[in-house]
């Protein structure tokens, strides 16, 4: 999007200039014309969208498109997938109107751009330093969004505005420039390959754990701007640009962005989730088969004077389909009743979280300390859980059983953390908080059970979602090997200052959230969740090194709770034991709490027997 955002920037500032230099310039024409070229396209595809997801996408799915579907004519899409941003929320890549979100930024941008160029275009010194602040401005707010709030960064205009404005600087230097230079190829010719080189350098090492938009995107966006400035008549980039077939899917471009998102999405949908790069490759050239028709006959008619009549009242009535489609879908909860059974909705209602998450769960730089962490049931906190966002249910369903022991609990739970103790070299909020939280479980002398719980095969591989039944493999290998000592040291380590550990292993993982797998089933009974098989393999190296923890923890493994010989599964006997594709269910964490005490209660059995049978050798000894 960084590119496509210079590039933007660069055209409707060359148009707007070009128009007042002419005198022809006027924000009415300027609006219109900006409206025939986004909207028509835009809103063929939107309806398209309709029937596909009704058919695919499970009711809270539904709910979530509604709201990006009321948001479309508005151009607001951004703010929705801003707000839509949390840990819990669906898959992003399964979101069919996700990529509107650059399309509202661009609206919005238009919306605040022309003005001061009508004002200040016959000033340029002024403009140029009016141009150069703002950028300044929107790129000190986006390096400061991207750590304080990446969603915010990303999807919001002010962190984009310096793109667009990066754009718009090319267009300000020529038209502002001394008179004509002599023609400088060999250095046009260095700097475009520069550009392609920069651009080539973002696009193979950046991931998605570097913050960004941010000073990170310096690199593509100035990329962009030397392609777009020294791609000049004679240089080599400048001739393969102009290339038939370039041009040809250059005019294709913005039909093909528009169809390519949602291919995706139903391809994906339409195979649990997830496909393969083959499949993907169809949905690919779909939708370059689909933008051809688009382009010719919606995109060029519209823009055309010829077509325009009747335009404005075709728009109106889409847009208006489309804001009582999506209220109706929004209230009614993705239109629920008419899409899945009664009994499905009565197991979809034991799909629930803990009731305390979004009060005792933390996470950011301003965690909660542990010492004012959440205590449950009892004053006589003797229990705590530690962990990532895995601990919680399991915690809310202990505590419950503690409170007929006349015992409390402490929840200590961080937001996607992974094990760090012991690595002084990362200083994350996470590992603040990782090292806070041990510190106070070990000096805190009243707790003495502690139960250890981490999403582990997620911090040692990497996410499941969106390849299963492939195993993920993200995590470099030094990597895990350290995240795997940090986890056994805490545990070790707990152990070690007295406490008796419980190390409750991670609950199997399911293919897709617990929703879409009952919609897509039809199932009012059992629904299976992914093979046992694989939850074999993604669980062999955590059970392989197990023997690294110390001797007296306690070992819980849930996996026989939710998975029998072939099957995991994500409903048993019409309740759901998850309420994504991973966390358990406040009825999931019941089970495994069940299981865990049960446990315990053996363990301890074992130990009395034990400690009953040296009693009895002690005076044999002596004789």
């Amino acid at each position: 999007m960084d590119i496509f955002f210079v590039i933007s920037g660069y055209l409707i500032t060359s148009i707007v200039l070009a128009d007042l230099c002419k005198g022809s310039f006027s924000l009415r024409s300027f609006f219109i014309r900006r409206t025939r070229r986004i909207i028509p396209a835009l809103y063929v595809v939107v309806m398209f969208c309709l029937v596909p997801c009704w058919f695919l996408l499970a009711p809270s799915s539904m709910a979530s498109f509604s709201r990006s579907l009321v948001a479309v004519p508005a151009f607001l899409t951004n703010f929705v997938f801003w707000n839509q941003s949390g840990y819990f929320q669906s898959d992003a890549a399964l979101k069919p109107l996700l990529h509107t979100w650059s399309l509202s930024v661009e609206a919005q941008f238009y919306l605040l751009f022309p003005l001061p160029m009508l004002l200040l275009w016959k000033f340029p010194k002024t403009l140029t330093a009016l141009l150069c602040a703002a950028a300044l401005v929107s790129l000190i707010a986006s390096q400061w969004w991207s750590t304080a709030s990446p969603a915010a960064a990303f999807y919001l205009l002010p962190s984009r505005i310096w793109e667009f404005l990066a754009g718009a600087g090319i267009v300000v230097c020529r038209l502002y420039r001394s008179p004509e230079q002599p023609p400088r190829r060999d250095l046009d010719q260095a700097l475009s390959l520069l550009g392609i080189l920069l651009i080539a350098y973002a696009v193979v090492t950046f991931n998605s754990d570097l913050p960004f938009p941010g000073l990170y995107a310096v690199i593509p966006v100035a990329g962009a701007c030397l392609v777009v400035a020294f791609s000049t008549p004679g240089t080599f980039l400048q001739s393969i640009l102009s290339a038939n077939v370039l041009v040809w899917i250059g005019a294709l471009s913005y039909s093909i962005y528009l169809w390519h998102h949602p291919l995706f999405v139903f391809t994906k949908l339409m195979n649990g989730g997830a496909a393969g790069s083959g499949l993907l490759m169809i949905a690919a050239i779909g939708s370059v088969a689909l933008a051809y028709p688009t382009w010719k006959y919606i995109e060029v008619p519209f823009r055309s004077d010829a077509k325009r009549t009747g335009a404005s009242r075709k728009m109106l009535t889409l847009a208006l389909i489309f804001v009582v489609f999506g209220g109706i879908g929004l209230a009614t909860r993705g239109f629920i009743a008419l899409r899945i059974n009664h009994e499905q909705i009565a197991i979809l209602n034991t799909a629930r979280s803990a009731a305390r998450r979004a009060t005792c769960h933390t996470s950011g730089t301003e965690y909660l300390k542990p010492a004012l962490a959440c205590s449950f049931m009892n004053e006589n906190v003797r229990w705590a859980v530690f962990g990532d966002s895995h601990a919680v249910e399991i915690a809310g369903a202990i505590a419950t059983r503690l409170n007929d022991r006349n015992e409390g609990l402490k929840q200590l739970s961080f937001s996607g953390c992974e094990p760090n103790f012991g690595r002084p070299e990362v200083d994350t909020p996470c590992a603040r908080w990782s090292r806070e939280a041990m510190d106070y479980l070990i000096n805190t002398k009243s707790i003495s059970t502690v139960v250890v719980t981490y999403r582990i095969n997620w911090d040692l591989f990497g996410d499941h979602k969106g390849i299963y039944p492939r195993l993920p493999d993200e995590i470099p290998e030094r990597e895990r090997l350290l995240r795997w000592r940090s986890y056994v040291d805490a545990v070790n380590g707990l152990r070690l200052g007295g406490k008796r550990v419980i190390l409750l292993l991670q609950s199997p993982e399911i293919s897709r959230r617990v929703e879409d797998l009952l919609f897509s089933s039809g199932s009012s009974t059992d629904v299976v969740g992914s093979s046992r098989s694989w939850w074999d393999q993604r669980n062999q190296f955590v059970k392989t090194h197990l023997t690294e923890v110390s001797e007296g923890v306690l070992i819980v493994d849930p996996t026989d709770t939710f998975c029998d010989r072939l099957s995991c599964y994500a409903v048993r006997d019409h309740k759901a034991l998850y309420f994504d594709d991973n966390h358990m269910s406040k009825i999931g964490a019941d089970m495994v709490a069940e299981r865990l005490f049960s446990d315990l209660r053996i363990a301890e059995e074992i130990r009395s027997d034990a400690s009953q049978d040296l009693e009895s050798l002690a005076p044999a000894s002596r004789k």
